[in-house]
């Protein structure tokens, strides 16, 4: 993180202890689109589906 101390210091102490604790893009959890993209479902498809089973 590269911000001036000055600028630091204007910060809320909160947003800074939650940028400062965040994981790398590699270790967050996935949303459900990028799941769903992981295992090659195709959203619209499997929405159809449940519609033609009546969910």
């Amino acid at each position: 993180m590269h911000i001036p101390p000055s600028e630091y210091e204007e910060q809320p102490y909160e947003r800074m202890m939650e940028v400062l604790a965040a994981e790398s893009r590699d270790d967050r959890p996935m949303s459900g689109h990028e799941y769903l993209a992981h295992q090659n479902i195709d959203i619209d498809e499997a929405n159809q589906q449940l519609k033609a089973k009546g969910g």
